[in-house]
């Protein structure tokens, strides 16, 4: 079977923070045989965008929400197999413009930042 997109290794999440967001932070390891790296990229062994949005999701505990766009986005520094990534953001609800913002950083340099607009978890179905 193919492993996971992210294996969690540490978990401090923190939460629920005021004026309706929580706040969350969790590492994760890219696994160097996830199919991603030799698929999405053929000459390049990188993690793809959809892997960053991904382990933003999951960092935010429990049930991920459901994605439903890509507010803002940015690459700093790519991911590469093995690497830890921490993952720290929060998300805000309002009236169905709910958001997931977060920063990914490895060794404390950011790999990515980015706001995605959310289905709220307790509202929506995927």
């Amino acid at each position: 079977a193919a492993p996971a997109l992210f294996e969690p290794v540490a978990d401090g999440r923190v939460g629920p923070a005021p004026a309706g967001q929580w706040a969350f932070e969790a590492v994760f390891v890219c696994p160097p045989d996830f199919l991603e790296f030799t698929e999405h990229y053929p000459d390049i062994t990188i993690l793809p965008g959809i892997g960053h949005i991904g382990a933003e999701l999951h960092a935010c505990g429990g049930k991920p929400p459901c994605l439903k766009g890509i507010k803002t986005d940015k690459f700093h520094r790519p991911v590469l197999p093995g690497e830890s990534v921490v993952v720290r953001g929060g998300k805000k609800a309002d009236a169905g413009k709910d958001t997931v913002t977060a920063v990914l950083t490895v060794e404390d340099v950011p790999c990515a930042s980015m706001t995605l607009l959310v289905a709220g978890r307790d509202t929506e179905v995927c």
